[in-house]
């Protein structure tokens, strides 16, 4: 049984982690637990309901308030056991074991020698840097529908979905990633208004002669006007509700994120990552996630584990 212990990153970088995970529990047959979502689980009908998010999803119940304190408490007992068993694995080393993985070993967890303690009873995993890329691109088909939106949630995109389809053929998602991006990696993939206003041109461009519309979603307060006199409008707002509208856009724009990529990997809309901001963008620049290099790398800050 693994247990991801703590919380690296925000929604995203969690959503990916367990995803990862469940793929290789569906290719070698073991429980995955995911204490570390619980303060998104609310979000997802196959976890709203649990305890602690698990796969298989074998325990959902109706979503009760209460079981988000029950389990917040679920994900502090298993993050202090974690910790001591971490801690003293030469103790526990029969049948619980551990991996704490950081940015010079990052580990691929499709290999043999790593399934083998991914198959102990208990096998505590922390932080983020973990990947099994060809197992979450063989079930990818079976996993995205594991993180299908609760009802109520569901509905707001449903709704928002058909304005925001209303009168266009196509939408294209424009994610502005801003916050924790004017320091990671020295602020190379936080860009001004500017740059994004260029490649929505860019993309407004590629489609002439179509009907295009742009979503605009940001961690931080954007006015619509960054789209210059391209027809934009802005997402619903919330983090769950601004990633699930990107994932049903046709098109995706972005700097490299596990926010934008998630959205990609539900929808299969192929995404184009800003890197270099004076990038001439073309149609061949759309690309499915699985063909991003990020898909192996890391977009979270170093954190201290929690």
């Amino acid at each position: 049984m693994v247990i991801l212990m703590n919380k690296p990153g925000q929604l995203a970088n969690r959503l990916f982690l367990f995803a990862h995970f469940i793929s290789s529990a569906m290719e070698h047959k073991f429980t995955v637990l995911c204490p570390s979502l619980d303060e998104y689980a609310l979000y997802f009908k196959n976890f709203a309901g649990s305890l602690c998010p698990r796969f298989p999803c074998t325990f959902v119940r109706r979503y009760s308030q209460q079981k988000a304190h029950q389990r917040n408490f679920c994900y502090v007992l298993l993050n202090k056991l974690g910790r001591m068993v971490l801690k003293n694995k030469s103790r526990y080393g029969m049948l619980r074991t551990g991996l704490i993985a950081t940015h010079s070993e990052i580990f691929d967890i499709s290999q043999k020698d790593i399934v083998r303690q991914l198959k102990k009873p208990f096998c505590f995993i922390r932080n983020y840097f973990y990947h099994d890329v060809k197992g979450l691109k063989k079930y990818r088909n079976e996993i995205a529908p594991l993180f299908v939106l609760s009802d109520e949630y569901a509905e707001k995109i449903k709704s928002f979905s058909k304005g925001m389809r209303k009168d266009v053929e196509i939408v294209i998602g424009v994610h502005i990633r801003r916050g924790d991006y004017k320091t990671w990696r020295g602020g190379q993939y936080y860009f001004e208004d500017d740059v994004y206003t260029r490649f929505i041109a860019q993309a407004k461009n590629l489609f002439s002669g179509k009907r295009v519309r742009f979503l605009i979603c940001s961690n931080e307060s954007v006015d619509v006007s960054v789209g210059g006199d391209a027809d934009c409008i802005m997402g619903p707002g919330s983090e769950i509700e601004d990633l699930y509208a990107l994932a049903e856009c046709d098109y995706l724009i972005g700097p490299p994120s596990s926010y934008s990529r998630w959205a990609s990997f539900l929808s299969y809309s192929p995404l184009f990552a800003i890197e270099d901001p004076d990038h001439v963008l073309c149609l061949e620049d759309f690309k499915d996630v699985f063909e991003s290099p990020w898909m192996t790398h890391s977009t979270v800050q170093p954190t201290k584990a929690g």
